[in-house]
């Protein structure tokens, strides 16, 4: 099983609302995600959390990574917490469009996409 690092992000303490990075990680796959899982269960199971989950660097979601992700948002539901997704990759956002997953999750920021223009 893969390591999951987690830090806060917060500029300013609120123990309501909590904004996370994920460090040193790309994917969100079957080696991680029920690190992940059991890392954000235990933040939104307290009543009230609003949790904002950076995936700056997140390229790549599998089917147990999104299992993880719908698990989640479910159990934010019942404990009346919320789970954003923040600063989403082109990449991966056209990935959980293709699932039909954009209307599971409150998305915000999504990375705009790069154009590089080809050098003859």
């Amino acid at each position: 099983m893969e390591t999951i690092n987690i830090h806060l992000a917060n500029k300013f303490y609120n123990p309501q609302e909590v904004d996370l990075q994920l460090d040193r990680m790309n994917r969100i796959t079957v080696l991680n995600s029920e690190n992940l899982k059991a890392k954000l269960i235990a933040l939104i199971s307290r009543n009230g959390m609003k949790v904002s989950l950076n995936l700056r660097n997140i390229n790549f979601v599998d089917s147990s990574g999104f299992d993880c992700l719908n698990y989640v948002a479910k159990v934010a539901r019942q404990f009346q917490s919320e789970i954003v997704l923040k600063e989403v990759q082109p990449e991966l956002m056209e990935l959980i469009e293709l699932v039909r997953k954009h209307g599971v999750f409150d998305i915000k920021n999504v990375q705009p996409i790069i154009h590089q223009e080809k050098v003859a």
